[in-house]
């Protein structure tokens, strides 16, 4: 994956994703949320109205995100992500990581091949910018691993699925040639291996439950460059010195 940093308007950048750094009411606020609302055009409040209404009438949850089309945008879909605020108590570094962590795989999970990001939570939300660039570019420079780990999870599981309907193609095959003893048999083991199956099967739904469902799907391909667009050089410094860090380059 390719990490640069620019200085700009985020608003402008020709990506496939942009990031939102929005407020859980989703409606719009002031800074880039504003900016990216008015250069979007209303299409994109009316979008966002009907997430609010349909998936979360209390509002986005600190951490989490969601897609919605671009519009007017230059870039094809806006990632709306609510970072943690210094300000309200909000001092986790971890919901900022998941800010950054679950944008990503919403951006995947729409097929982004390219994503613009703001500094999360480095403007009126209070906290410092050089954790702010550590976090997200760690966050970012990690995420071709979870990628993979996760595409290929998920292929596995696929292969064991279609494996377990051979399995039991074969099995009615057998019922119909065996004798009455052997089918017997046949039929606990059957029993007890679907029995484990199921098992398997609900703990994965369970998981899936507890967490983001949809982002859990992570696209069919990977992202292959990230952009941190920052409001200020003295951000931006601190955060190519970030990537030169985590990257060599």
């Amino acid at each position: 994956m390719q990490l640069h940093a620019i200085g700009g308007d985020i608003t402008r950048v020709h990506v496939d994703a942009i990031v939102n750094a929005a407020n859980s009411t989703l409606l719009g606020g002031g800074g880039a949320d504003g900016a990216i609302h008015r250069a979007a055009g209303p299409e994109l409040l009316a979008a966002c109205r009907v997430i609010r209404a349909t998936r979360y009438p209390d509002g986005l949850p600190v951490g989490q995100a969601v897609a919605t089309k671009g519009f007017n945008l230059p870039a094809k879909w806006v990632i709306h992500t609510v970072g943690p605020n210094r300000h309200a108590g909000q001092t986790d570094p971890g919901l900022l990581r998941a800010a950054f962590v679950n944008s990503l795989r919403e951006a995947a999970r729409v097929g982004a091949h390219s994503v613009a990001f703001p500094a999360i939570s480095g403007g009126v939300y209070g906290w410092d910018m050089a954790e702010v660039a550590r976090i997200g570019v760690s966050a970012v420079h990690e995420w071709p691993a979870a990628w993979r780990a996760k595409t290929e999870a998920a292929s596995l599981s696929r292969q064991s699925g279609d494996a377990a309907g051979i399995t039991a193609t074969l099995y009615a095959k057998t019922c119909r040639t065996e004798k009455p003893d052997e089918m017997s048999w046949r039929a606990k083991e059957s029993h007890r291996i679907t029995a484990n199956t199921t098992l398997s099967e609900g703990k994965a739904k369970g998981a899936a439950i507890c967490g983001n469902a949809e982002s859990e799907n992570l696209g069919e391909s990977p992202i292959e460059s990230v952009t941190f667009v920052l409001f200020s050089p003295e951000a931006l410094e601190i955060f190519q010195a970030e990537i030169t860090r985590r990257t060599g380059r």
